[in-house]
């Protein structure tokens, strides 16, 4: 419970003079901020451009810091007050942990009654399951024709994926086709690969893109994510002195916090309003990467 302000408190947040970040680095120079009581504030801004590091500010969190912190009125300067702070605010970090994936497509449907009739400690009822399964029928998917597939964003891994379907759909002849459109486009990648000498390229990966680096050739040094990173794993990371850091475009990282001098290149994995197709995927990945002739 977030305890009340005194009568006299004007602002919930009071930031003076702030400077904070990781090691040698300050991500926050000199900032000065305040919140008055009863607004909400949105902050704004690029991927890794210290959005994360201010709320961990907030929080007491950063192994540097200095300036003047006051929530609720009350000045934050003993552990006291950091373990009192923490207990007013509430925070949720970003975290795209696997879960218990990959669920079947009818519980994927299910999910939509969360929160209606059943929840954490409350199993689906008879009613639930019985509009999932009519859901499912009116979007004519028998079960016979879905299928549970995973990828790594790599050509080998999407043929792998492409042949499970087509044998689940009847469309072997169409898939063998599409395979050999894959195959020269995948030659091309690799060609130019050799080209840039991408073997002599360290990099730090996003866990998922590092399949697809280590197919290009790429020494992987280093791994991150899904889940959000701590300040000790951002410092460790950037010991690793990488050539370039590979973030991925739907679950992005603050790498620029810590490294600004290195390149940082987001790549996809999944379809967009561009990139349509695996074979638009590829070549747009490519491109990210400088690989394209």
């Amino acid at each position: 419970m977030v305890e009340p302000a005194g009568p006299n408190v004007s602002y919930a947040i009071e930031i003076s003079r702030y400077s904070g970040g990781y090691n040698q680095t300050d991500i926050l120079n000199e900032l000065s901020f305040h919140v008055p009581m009863g607004e909400s504030v949105a902050i704004l801004g690029e991927n890794g451009t210290g959005k994360t590091t201010f709320f961990r500010a907030l929080l007491q969190l950063l192994p540097k810091q200095t300036g003047e912190l006051r929530i609720l009125g009350r000045q934050v300067l003993s552990s006291r007050d950091k373990q009192w702070v923490r207990s007013q605010i509430g925070y949720v970090p970003q975290t795209q942990g696997a879960g218990k994936f990959p669920i079947s497509a009818e519980d994927s449907v299910l999910l939509g009654r969360w929160g209606k009739s059943f929840s954490w400690g409350i199993r689906p009822s008879r009613n639930d399951r019985e509009l999932s399964k009519y859901y499912m029928e009116a979007s004519e998917v028998s079960k016979d024709k879905a299928a549970t597939i995973e990828v790594d964003n790599t050509p080998y891994g999407y043929i792998k994926a492409a042949r499970k379907l087509a044998a689940i759909w009847g469309t072997e002849a169409e898939e063998s086709n599409w395979e050999q459109d894959l195959g020269q486009l995948t030659a091309e990648i690799e060609q130019a690969a050799r080209q840039h000498e991408t073997s002599k390229k360290k990099v730090i990966s996003q866990v998922y893109m590092t399949p697809l680096l280590k197919w290009l050739g790429y020494e992987v040094v280093g791994e991150f994510g899904p889940d959000e990173m701590t300040p000790t794993q951002l410092a460790k990371l950037a010991e690793l002195k990488p050539d370039l850091i590979i973030d991925n475009v739907h679950m992005p990282q603050g790498f620029s916090e810590i490294s600004k001098e290195t390149k940082r290149i987001e790549l996809r994995s999944y379809p967009s309003a561009e990139q349509r197709s695996v074979e638009d995927i590829l070549r747009h990945n490519a491109e990210q990467l400088g690989l394209s002739n």
